[in-house]
């Protein structure tokens, strides 16, 4: 019924238009609170990527460059007093062996993976040249001549690039 049907029944009448603008006032505002609710939901969404993002470059991504830099080392120390036929280091070695291994497999439960990129062609997105060397016939400058180390990844972020040597023209 139209509000002129309904002012003529009277008091009923007026308390039945009277519903029909509460109600449309209420309904009204529901919109604007879920309007509202949708709002804060996305904010509060951004606001969680900002603060896992924020961990993960303050707080993770250090300590995971840390870790591998302590398996590099224990690499570094192994190759040395290998070379080296140290007496006695057999026990140094193992030592150094089990340390690395203990660091790598703490980096791969936290989701750190190694990487080595396919292929030859130098990619600066992902890998770092170390050294140059000159580049010889047949080979392409900007192509890698030799892998040092592996890059790292977690969830598809780089954490460290691969360390490679690069030819050259000179």
């Amino acid at each position: 019924m139209d509000n002129e049907t309904l002012l003529s029944l009277g008091p009923l009448g007026q308390w039945m238009v009277d519903l029909q603008e509460a109600t449309a006032e209420v309904s009204g505002r529901l919109d604007e609170l879920s309007i509202e609710q949708h709002k804060l939901d996305d904010l509060h969404t951004r606001l969680q990527a900002f603060q896992e993002e924020h961990h993960e470059r303050e707080v993770l991504k250090p300590i995971f460059l840390t870790l591998i830099a302590l398996a590099d080392r224990c690499q570094d120390q192994i190759k040395a007093w290998s070379s080296q036929g140290s007496v006695g280091a057999e026990p140094l070695i193992a030592a150094r062996k089990a340390d690395q291994i203990e660091i790598e497999s703490t980096l791969k439960r936290l989701g750190v993976e190694p990487f080595q990129l396919p292929g030859d062609q130098f990619n600066g997105k992902c890998q770092r040249c170390i050294k140059t060397v000159p580049y010889l016939n047949g080979v392409k400058p900007l192509q890698v001549a030799e892998r040092l180390r592996p890059g790292y990844r977690r969830n598809k972020q780089l954490i460290r690039s691969e360390y490679v040597t690069t030819y050259v023209s000179h």
